[in-house]
């Protein structure tokens, strides 16, 4: 399933996904114009920059669960 297979009330604070440039598992933080704030772990207060062109690239990334 990708990110824009989720229902669209859905937050995806918490979601977890696969970064395609890097192919590793993080979880949905927050985003802005750039990009996503992405973390590896939850209970970690270590926030990640998840770069994009487009914001809208994001939806095609796959949810893990």
């Amino acid at each position: 399933m990708k990110i824009k297979d989720l229902p669209q009330d859905a937050s995806l604070a918490g979601t977890r996904f696969l970064y395609p440039k890097d192919n590793k598992p993080y979880y949905w933080y927050s985003q802005w114009q750039r990009g996503v704030w992405g973390k590896e772990d939850m209970t970690s207060s270590q926030i990640l920059p998840l770069f994009v062109n487009d914001l809208t690239e994001a939806l095609e990334w796959e949810v893990v669960k």
